[in-house]
């Protein structure tokens, strides 16, 4: 019996081999600018504010003071206590009692409030997680918005620079600093023409304390990675040049508005006028220099009071020179 045929079937010719689909990930989401803008009160924080995010770069919103509400403790920071703020700002930032959600969520929601009325914050057990909450939003509603980042300007967050720097280590932080004789003279001027509004309290003696500390703490932060400190006068004598180094310091295109240009057409708010109307004359008009009070508000002898309490400016400039570079 004869085997069975073979079939000698063709092999397939070879063919080059195909390269494999490559499926590419979307890129990363480039995470939102951090920015915190901090100075002593009265030294020109509203109208710098304004001016860096007139370009509708960075989102910004009206003064939070979310720290200082938060962890309280600022007379002890005022003091130079560095012991009791530590003490407290731990004990703050763990368990929380329903009684400080209650003070943080009448501070921040509501028609004029720096999150607005349309803004629930929901109950968090510890205050750590309140302040990943916090960044969170912001991050949130800037991305919405289109923006590169966001710019938060509450004065008073000076004080809590070590804590910011510990849940938001990539945060930038922009330092304002004014002559200390102007920032005494207009916080006096406030606390007697915004008495009933309760925001300018202390004296004299108060705030020449309170400038020395902001003084103290500007140059302790000079020249480090993520912080920079501007000089209000440098800023009025030159605004697009100031607001250039701010967007390159963050890391923005540098467009700054043109030198003298008005602060009326703003792509978000800046400030909750009803509940501080001081900051109204920081919105509108031309930028240049304030009015000099000084010399009106305090006699002779209390001018050589102040003058010889008050850190001295030259010397300030100058030591703020050699510790970054100038403008």
């Amino acid at each position: 019996m004869s085997p069975p045929m073979q079939l000698a079937l063709p092999l397939p010719r070879s063919t080059p081999a195909q390269p494999h689909s490559v499926l590419r990930r979307p890129p990363a989401p480039v995470p939102p600018q951090r920015v915190f803008m901090v100075g002593c009160p009265r030294s020109g924080t509203t109208v710098l504010q304004a001016a860096v995010c007139a370009s509708g770069a960075l989102m910004t919103l009206p003064e939070t003071h979310f720290f200082l509400n938060l962890l309280g403790g600022f007379e002890d920071w005022l003091r130079q206590d560095q012991g009791a703020c530590q003490r407290r700002w731990q004990r703050r930032l763990g368990w929380v009692r329903p009684s400080l959600h209650q003070r943080l969520a009448q501070d921040l929601e509501g028609e004029g409030r720096p999150m607005g009325p349309q803004h629930r914050l929901p109950r968090r057990l510890t205050g750590r997680s309140y302040v990943r909450h916090f960044l969170g939003d912001l991050d949130a509603w800037a991305q919405q918005g289109g923006h590169a980042g966001w710019l938060e300007k509450s004065p008073d967050h000076l004080a809590y620079l070590d804590v910011i720097a510990e849940h938001c280590p990539q945060a930038k932080v922009i330092h304002v600093v004014r002559h200390g004789e102007d920032v005494l003279a207009s916080a006096i001027d406030a606390e007697a023409r915004y008495m009933a509004h309760n925001a300018f309290r202390g004296g004299v003696a108060h705030w020449v304390e309170r400038w020395n500390r902001a003084v103290d703490t500007h140059l302790a932060h000079a020249g480090r990675p993520g912080h920079l400190v501007v000089c209000h006068e440098d800023f009025v004598a030159d605004p697009a040049g100031t607001v250039a180094r701010i967007h390159r310091f963050v890391g923005l295109p540098a467009v700054a508005p043109e030198p003298g240009a008005a602060n009326a057409a703003l792509p978000t708010v800046v400030a909750d006028l009803h509940h501080r109307p001081w900051q109204t004359g920081a919105l509108g008009g031309p930028i240049q220099p304030a009015r000099r009070k000084f010399e009106d508000m305090f006699g002779p002898g209390l001018q050589g009071w102040i003058r010889q309490h008050l850190r001295d400016w030259t010397h300030f400039r100058r030591q703020l020179d050699g510790l970054q570079a100038p403008a």
